[in-house]
């Protein structure tokens, strides 16, 4: 091409290049950012990897925006109206609290950390992380975290599901002429329990969604003519999208077969084979550095799943997660049989003790989903040039308005015709082929896992069948025969459904979330305190107090003892290497315990610590036994994690090698048998800290106080094997006069056992009244259902406290 012609080209392409750029786009270029520095991994320094890593994504990226369509279906100011803005109140209601949810601080954020810094693992690690699976995903809301706060990072996925949502629009548009129906249509679409359910965490779950419609509509409108720019997008979406959740196969399978089918009838078998092995090297591309790592490290690509056929030795044979046939050993399927399996989709809503622990909730969607599925694929619809899903007697008055906006042409710009749809636009054909993909889907999906929480493509695009179904027999419905009102009631019911199983999730998603947050309405105060951390919460250290900035100083080495812990760890301290003690797998084979004494022996005089939550601190205990290491101090500590008012509490715990273990700490831990007897139930307590000058109203503070066992007999820890009668710190406010205005308010568990005469350190996280005013804060000990020690003559902790607004 000669420069004459190259230069007004390439003008045309950057005047285009606004008009192309849409809200994914702009998500789209943190995906491409971390993929791009996983192939940077092999730069050993952070700075320099980091420059060529935005230097490269800018590059792809803006190639990207140059060669896409700008579709001739842009998105309307309705959708931003009708479904951007409830989406992101339903993200509003709990974004001031930090996410705290399992997987997020069990495993997510030490991907995070350790993909963006550099190699997952360092020298002296020792699978740093419970599940070392493709931290692609992690790194993407990493990103989002460390440029916008951990707070606002969660953004990330509200960004998806808006993303998500317009291409939902784009499915339905050749179906639903009416725009506010079609809006309406896209925001049931979305609401599903799933998808609101981690909608603000940082759970991963979302982000191979959009990735995989495009993909879809991609395949749907291609033909023999397709280009190779459409294969190598096809190509890469549905290998990220196998990168971000390796469940995504499931759906990208179907979806690369309806590619294949439609764009290989008319081609030679010279051209499918150059063609196909463009598209496998594409597919591979967001794959092969961490599959290749992985693999180096472990033996297994795809480490620790499938682990039967890879056998890696650093992992038993067992798959976490995974099934392979039609019969499973995870107890939660029931030994289902074959045919069972198959017809998960279908038999879900009436196997409810299937949908028992994480599989979550589920109204029915993917089953009604997968039924008009089944439909459609057996019945032939066509495009309706009219207005679709829309009464006879609405669709003239509407007619004007929908050409004038759908188009997104200002004033004067010229449009193309209507009825000339480009390369991404679906055509009357399009439906059968989406039908058997969510047919096709949802078996394999059952067949692999079966789990809810990765079937939201099929909740999604189960859903656009239904409406698109809901929109043909309202169109047949314009035609006067005895069939008329059926018609019209089935397409009202199936747009009933829709409502109902949305309402459903939205009422299930404000009682809870992942992280068991609040939300604004529930703990108002609490919530307007928090917001004043927007874009101040970049650093969790930040928030320590000088109490425990000194404690986390020594820390050389983290010794991960229990679940829920690493996230905190690699928060406080990021470069230290880690060791997961608490999986037994990692210690089930001699080629694995040899790799654990080389990393032990790696760290030299570095210190070593654990951090768990108390709620963990047995198992914690007996995990760092089994590992054949020992502990040293103790020390409990409340961790203000982000927060005011989100405080865990948890204990730090020194962690001593074999050769240290004669410094160790002798600590016991029994459970009650029965109520103490009165002469056991004495206690001196005192303040280990002096006490704030005065507390706000409604929030939470973290008192440290001095507890002494002054009475005759050991104080055991743990509670019965029922859960009762266990020892704990409390405490109740009271006015001046000793009328109770709380009762019952903070908790605390003892750690150890606590002989007589023994003292410990308890932190107590209190929650002052909601009326400003001077109130009396006593604090005591408490068996569980048996008495206070006040009432058996021990004597409270009593101090007055100012509460102001």
């Amino acid at each position: 091409m000669s420069s004459e012609t190259f230069r007004p080209l390439l003008s045309q392409k950057l005047k285009s290049f606004p008009r192309k750029l849409e809200i994914g786009d702009v998500v789209l270029l943190l995906y491409i950012t971390a993929f791009v520095r996983q192939w940077f991994w092999i730069v050993n320094y952070s700075t320099p990897a980091w420059i060529l890593t935005c230097l490269f994504s800018l590059i792809i990226w803006g190639v990207h925006l140059l060669t896409k369509d700008r579709s001739e279906q842009t998105i309307p100011r309705h959708f931003w109206l009708v479904v951007a803005l409830p989406l992101f109140l339903i993200y509003a209601m709990r974004a001031a609290f930090p996410d705290t949810s399992f997987d997020v601080l069990d495993y997510r954020l030490i991907n995070s950390e350790r993909a963006l810094r550099g190699l997952p693992f360092t020298g002296a690690d020792f699978f740093p992380t419970r599940f070392p699976f493709n931290p692609a995903p992690d790194m993407v809301t990493g990103i989002s975290r460390h440029l916008l706060g951990y707070r606002l990072g969660t953004i990330i996925n509200y960004l998806v599901v808006v993303w998500v949502a317009t291409l939902l629009l784009k499915f339905l548009r050749p179906y639903v002429k009416n725009l506010w129906l079609a809006c309406a249509g896209v925001l049931l679409l979305v609401l599903t329990e799933h998808l609101l359910f981690i909608v603000n965490n940082y759970m991963v779950d979302l982000l191979a969604l959009p990735l995989l419609l495009e993909a879809t509509r991609i395949a749907l409108c291609a033909d023999e003519k397709s280009n190779t720019r459409d294969a190598i997008r096809i190509a890469v979406f549905l290998g990220a999208s196998a990168a971000f959740k390796l469940t995504s196969l499931a759906f990208a399978a179907p979806i690369f077969l309806v590619y294949a089918y439609n764009t290989s009838r008319a081609a030679s078998r010279q051209q499918l084979v150059r063609k196909f092995l463009l598209i496998a090297c594409a597919f591979l591309l967001p794959l092969i550095p961490y599959t290749l790592y992985i693999y180096w490290q472990t033996g297994n690509p795809v480490f620790p799943l499938f682990n039967k056929l890879f056998t890696s030795p650093f992992w038993p044979t067992n798959d976490p997660g995974v099934r392979w046939g039609p019969v499973v050993d995870d107890p939660r399927w029931l030994q289902m049989k074959w045919w069972e399996v198959l017809l998960w989709p279908v038999l879900l809503p009436f196997k409810i003790e299937h949908t028992a622990g994480n599989l979550g909730p589920h109204a029915g969607r993917i089953s009604i989903g997968f039924i008009a599925a089944l439909v459609g694929l057996a019945l032939k619809f066509k495009l309706n040039t009219g207005t679709a899903g829309v009464p006879p007697a609405m669709s003239a008055k509407r007619e004007q308005s929908d050409h004038s906006t759908m188009d997104g042409n200002v004033a004067g710009r010229a449009r193309r015709p209507r009825s000339q749809y480009t390369s991404s636009q679906l055509t009357e054909s399009s439906l059968r082929p989406l039908c058997f993909i969510v047919i096709l889907g949802a078996m394999l999906w059952s067949t692999l896992s079966g789990m809810l929480r990765y079937a939201t493509y099929l909740e999604l695009m189960g859903g656009v069948i239904v409406l698109v179904l809901a929109a043909q027999l309202f169109q047949r419905a314009q035609a006067v025969d005895r069939l008329q009102i059926f018609r019209r009631v089935a397409a009202v019911a199936l747009w009933a459904v829709l409502l109902m199983q949305a309402a459903v999730a939205c009422m299930y998603v404000y009682r809870f979330e992942w992280a068991s947050r609040p939300t604004f309405f529930d703990k108002p105060r609490a919530f307007l305190n928090d917001s004043k951390y927007f874009f101040r919460d970049y650093s969790l250290q930040s928030f320590l107090t000088s109490r425990e900035k000194p404690l986390i100083s020594p820390v050389g080495a983290w010794a991960e003892s229990s679940a829920l812990e690493s996230g905190i760890e690699v928060q406080l301290k990021p470069d230290v290497p880690a060791m997961c003690l608490y999986m037994p797998e990692y210690f089930g084979t001699t080629e694995s315990k040899a790799r654990f004494a080389r990393a032990v022996a790696e760290l030299g005089d570095r210190k070593m610590y654990s951090l768990c939550y108390v709620e963990h601190f047995r198992n914690a205990i007996e995990s760092i036994k089994n590992s054949g290491l020992s502990t040293g101090k103790i020390v409990p500590l409340v961790m203000p994690y982000y927060s005011d008012h989100t405080r865990i509490h948890m204990a730090l715990i020194e962690v001593l090698r074999p050769n240290e273990a004669e410094s160790g700490k002798q600590i016991t831990l029994t459970a009650t048998s029965a109520p103490l007897a009165g002469e056991n139930m004495r206690a001196e307590i005192g303040w280990a800290q002096p006490l704030p000058d005065h507390l706000r109203a409604g929030l939470k503070e973290t008192i440290y106080l001095k507890v002494r066992n002054a009475g005759g007999g050991v104080w055991p820890a743990l509670a019965d094997s029922s859960g009762n009668l266990r020892l704990l710190v409390g405490n109740h406010w009271l006015r001046e006069n000793n009328v109770a205005v709380v009762n019952d308010d903070g908790r605390s568990v003892l750690l150890y056992d606590l002989a007589p005469g023994e003292e410990i350190e308890v932190p107590l996280t209190v929650t002052a009244p909601v009326e400003a005013g001077s109130y009396v804060l006593e604090v005591d000990m408490v068996q569980e259902g048996v008495a206070w020690f006040a009432a058996k003559g021990s004597k409270p902790l009593r101090t007055t406290l100012r509460v102001n607004w």
